[in-house]
């Protein structure tokens, strides 16, 4: 009897774990809008103004956003964004394949048209994540303690 307790609050905690570690997707996906959304921005003032190079705006920053966009601009490598849906990832890989290929007028009408879609699905993306980040850890939670109670 006493052993079965443990084994379900083991169980529990597993699958809180679990729950949690999913959740960490929604949390993943709204900062990489986050960050695309910051990058735009900075783009379109380094386009207007100062007129860095790629590899300038983006060699002091990091995060998942940054790291793909590096690697695909820089190295040509088209990694698997496993937080993204597979419409949002071609989406990504279709906007850096128009980074830097038109004059400095040119991209900044085109930053400023997929900026509208990233500042909507970065609220979408916000939203998203304070419902059901919190719904995947009560779910590992409630999957936990239905395990303790068939146990036990």
């Amino acid at each position: 009897m006493i052993n079965g307790i443990y084994l379900g609050v083991a169980v529990t905690a597993f699958c809180t774990y679990v729950g949690y570690k999913y959740s960490l997707r929604y949390k993943k996906r709204r900062q990489f809008y986050a960050d695309w959304y910051k990058f735009d921005i900075n783009m379109k003032c380094e386009l207007a103004f100062l007129q860095n190079g790629l590899k300038d705006i983006t060699e002091k920053e990091n995060g998942a956003f940054f790291d793909n966009l590096k690697a695909y601009i820089f190295n040509g490598k088209r990694n698997q964004i496993a937080f993204l849906k597979k419409s949002e990832e071609n989406f990504f890989y279709d906007f850096c394949n128009n980074l830097g290929k038109t004059d400095s007028k040119s991209q900044q009408e085109y930053i400023l048209s997929v900026n509208e879609k990233i500042k909507s699905v970065l609220s979408e993306s916000e939203k998203e994540e304070k419902t059901r980040s919190v719904l995947c850890i009560k779910l590992g939670f409630l999957t936990g303690l239905a395990v303790l109670i068939l146990v036990v």
